[in-house]
């Protein structure tokens, strides 16, 4: 049986994180993507064949 398990991490600012572990050689699965308005999210091989999830969330934007 496959099964794909996830473990997500808030973070402040995913770009600084990203700078970051680049410098580490981190791989990454895909680039950052955008869920609806909500939240920007990477994923990041960890160990065990576990995917962690780097997730920013996006502030509410108001209309001027």
């Amino acid at each position: 049986m496959l099964s794909v398990t996830y473990a997500y991490v808030h973070l402040d600012d995913i770009d600084d994180t990203l700078a970051r572990l680049g410098k580490r050689s981190a791989e990454f699965v895909r680039e950052v993507l955008r869920y609806e308005d909500t939240y920007r999210l990477c994923y990041i091989p960890g160990p065990e064949g576990i995917l962690i999830g780097l997730a920013q969330e996006l502030g509410w934007q108001t209309s001027p």
